[in-house]
């Protein structure tokens, strides 16, 4: 969504487009999630309200969990501060990351066939900056990133806080890219439901299986 858009999504979302994919024998679908729209802040969305957002992802979960896709929901736009959000940045931010998370994670906490995927693509270069955040913009341990940080061990207990017992997914560093400290750095979790998550790139470090 962005300021201008009157739909939720920029292509079909329907049963139709859910069969295809179907008949393509894929059984889990990732949905982005944008962390303006879904809260209503910074003017996103632009065209319709953020509850007509939120009731739109809700319903496509559904009707993709009725077809026995499992789904993915990921954090993959966010913004500190009044910044829109309507880019990649290289962590979660304190301003409103763990209130996405809440809420995204007690509209869900009851479905099992749902994963939350705490953030896109993390590209902080500091495995504690990943794990333990920072306080202010360009602050130990996350000197490389502009902004207060919200940690992969906060966003845990955040989603955890309100019962959810759903898989969480998180990736490593370079966008995702690099699980070489994943295990030394990883979070606690009382569910013990962690997923690691890795994205290959044919332009990043780790593109072979070898």
């Amino acid at each position: 969504c962005d300021s201008s858009s009157t739909t939720v999504f920029d292509g079909p979302s329907d049963a139709p487009s859910i069969q295809a994919m179907v008949n393509w024998n894929i059984n889990i679908v990732r949905v982005p999630l944008n962390e303006d729209c879904w809260l209503g802040i910074n003017r996103y969305p632009g065209g319709y309200a953020s509850a007509t957002y939120r009731q739109g992802i809700i319903d496509y979960v559904h009707l993709l969990n009725a077809y026995k896709m499992a789904v993915i929901l990921d954090l993959h736009w966010n913004a500190p501060g009044t910044q829109q959000s309507n880019g990649q940045q290289p962590m979660p931010d304190t301003d409103h990351t763990q209130i996405f998370w809440t809420s995204v994670a007690t509209t869900f906490k009851s479905e099992s066939a749902v994963i939350f995927d705490l953030y896109n693509e993390p590209y902080t270069q500091n495995w504690k900056c990943w794990l333990e955040g920072s306080t202010a913009a360009y602050t130990r341990p996350c000197e490389d990133v502009d902004f207060a940080v919200t940690g992969m061990q906060t966003l845990v207990n955040v989603v955890r806080v309100t019962g959810a017992t759903n898989v969480i997914m998180l990736g490593g560093l370079a966008y995702a890219n690099d699980l070489s400290q994943w295990l030394q750095n990883e979070p606690h979790d009382s569910a013990h439901n962690l997923v690691a998550s890795f994205h290959a790139y044919n332009f990043n470090h780790c593109n072979t299986p070898s």
